[in-house]
């Protein structure tokens, strides 16, 4: 397998973990036309809804480039961009990159006790996105260091999620 698709299985398989974690269900889609990768569901009743969803774009870099002190850089094409960030979306879209060292042997070690992956997957919520600006064919999204997704990140975004087209 080469290792862009090494890197978007282990974004894949991160996401479900900590979703699993959190008691929520992750659907995957076959095609990524409408640039979205997974739907986080949740099942919880929320203030205006019972229940949310949520799509996640993914992606995966080792790339020392995309990582800033306070932030994760990373740049969509216009399409994805505008699609994930539309205010015309039902439910909250969201970029999801999970950084990993430059060295694939070092991504994942086991025992008998534990599963153990290096790296950490930040999100940012499209509402925070600004518009593309004249005939730009990329827009680069920052994903915040604190926004680390967790178990209390998804939670986050889900009760965001549920709130969206309500405020839209």
């Amino acid at each position: 397998m080469v290792e862009t698709e090494q890197k978007n299985q282990l974004s894949l398989a991160y996401l479900q973990m900590v979703a699993a974690a959190a008691g929520f269900e992750v659907a995957y889609w076959q095609a990524d036309y409408n640039g979205v990768d997974a739907t986080l569901r949740s099942y919880a009743s929320y203030d205006m809804q019972d229940g949310a969803e949520m799509d996640l774009q993914l992606k995966c870099t080792s790339h020392t480039g995309h990582v800033h002190p306070e932030y994760i850089s990373y740049s969509l094409e216009r399409a994805v961009y505008e699609k994930l960030s539309s205010t015309r979306r039902f439910q909250l879209g969201a970029l999801a990159v999970l950084v990993v060292p430059e060295d694939a042997s070092t991504w994942l070690h086991q025992d008998e006790e534990r599963l153990f992956a290096r790296g950490c997957m930040y999100f940012s919520p499209a509402t925070e996105w600004d518009p593309i600006e004249g005939d730009a064919q990329t827009k680069t999204v920052r994903c915040y260091r604190e926004n680390i997704l967790s178990v209390e990140g998804l939670a986050t975004l889900l009760h965001a999620s549920a709130a969206y087209r309500w405020t839209v």
